[in-house]
């Protein structure tokens, strides 16, 4: 009986799972560098590593050399601290800029009233030959000149006629205000005075300028006050133009409104406020070249706009005047003719509100904040106040 082979049934080749054979290689290899190279203590290296991190058997060369890698240095991030500049420093930091600083009072706007009255010579009453000689004597009349000042809360008034027995009587009936010249200034007559209110104002700095008049040319005052509330410094000045009563004086009259003019623009170069008071004996002729000329505007709102000179003349057109340079600003303009009927004078009382701007308002003032504290330089004045 023969044998019979049978078939086998044929098997599908055996494939080889090459792919996930390599995979665990490489990661037992990993597994296997991590473990030596932080058993070691060293970087990690290997297919993580940088180029700052190879160990000195990296890439080496044809002839078998080997480059050694910088070793990467670990600096520590280090906060630096922001200089904040003391109020020293800066002061002299901006001193180079020509700014000081100012105190805390020259934020504050200067609120006072300002007056100009010319108050009679004593000459002109009581006599048979004066003007009025049924009108109480020059020494009484001034006691009323200094109930109005009281009543109207005058902080600063320039007068004219003040003679000199006026001037001591005012001196007496008028503590409460200092006054120049007055009767202090030898061979200076005292008719015209400014007189202020010691506790509203501290005087700096006084002087006269010769002003054309009748026969030789008669000094006349400006002060320098500081305000005592806010510091603020402000040139006071007071004149009286003469009149035509020794013939037509209208050609000493313009020529004293160009020295007063231009004194305006010397004392207010180094942005320092002034204030002129005064009996011009003119009205037009007197206000538009001193408004042209000194670039100041008046407390009864005459004023240059577009090159044209407004001067109002109404209710009366008075001879009298308070002006002040731009950052001085007017309100409640008064001229009072009862000081008429009361025999005071012949002359209306002029007052009038002031406003001073703040010396922080202008422009070139800078702050800053120091220790918590608001600190402010302005522009240096030449009568420079101290820092405070």
């Amino acid at each position: 009986m023969g044998s019979h082979r049978g078939h086998r049934a044929t098997r599908p080749p055996r494939r080889v799972r090459l792919l996930p054979t390599v995979a665990g290689l490489i990661g037992i290899a990993v597994a296997a560098g991590l473990v030596v190279d932080l058993t070691a203590g060293g970087p990690v290296s290997g297919m993580f590593t940088t180029a700052a991190s190879h160990s000195s058997t990296d890439h080496p060369d044809r002839a078998g050399n080997v480059a050694v890698a910088a070793a990467a240095t670990v600096v520590p991030g280090v906060r630096l601290a922001r200089h904040v500049p003391t109020a020293a420093e800066l002061d002299a930091k901006y001193a180079r800029r020509g700014l000081e600083r100012v105190g805390k009072g020259a934020t504050q706007e200067t609120d006072f009233k300002v007056s100009s009255f010319n108050v009679l010579g004593a000459m002109h009453t009581s006599t048979k030959k004066s003007a009025h000689p049924r009108w109480p004597t020059g020494t009484s009349r001034i006691g009323r000149v200094a109930g109005l000042l009281r009543s109207y809360d005058i902080s600063v008034v320039g007068m004219q006629e003040l003679e000199a027995p006026q001037s001591h009587a005012f001196a007496s009936v008028a503590p409460q205000y200092a006054v120049y010249p007055g009767t202090s200034v030898g061979g200076t007559p005292s008719d015209n005075s400014i007189a202020w209110r010691t506790a509203d104002w501290t005087l700096v700095e006084a002087d006269l300028t010769a002003i054309p008049y009748y026969g030789p040319p008669v000094r006349m005052p400006h002060v320098l006050l500081r305000n005592k509330r806010t510091g603020r410094l402000v040139w006071f000045a007071n004149y009286h133009n003469p009149s035509d009563d020794h013939g037509n004086a209208q050609g000493k009259r313009d020529a004293a409104v160009q020295i007063e003019a231009a004194l305006v623009k010397k004392l207010s170069a180094d942005g320092t406020p002034v204030i002129q008071t005064g009996d011009f004996n003119d009205r037009q002729e007197a206000a538009c070249p001193m408004m042209t000329q000194a670039d100041v505007h008046a407390s009864d709102g005459a004023q240059i706009s577009d090159g044209s000179c407004t001067v109002p003349m109404k209710p009366y057109p008075t001879v009298d005047w308070v002006f002040g340079t731009h950052d001085v600003s007017f309100s409640g303009h008064v001229a009072d003719w009862s000081t008429r009927d009361r025999e005071v004078s012949d002359h209306e009382m002029i007052r009038t509100a002031v406003t001073v701007a703040a010396r922080t308002d202008q422009k070139a003032c800078v702050t800053r904040t120091v220790g918590g504290k608001k600190l402010w330089w302005c522009p240096r004045t030449e009568r420079s106040l101290s820092a405070g």
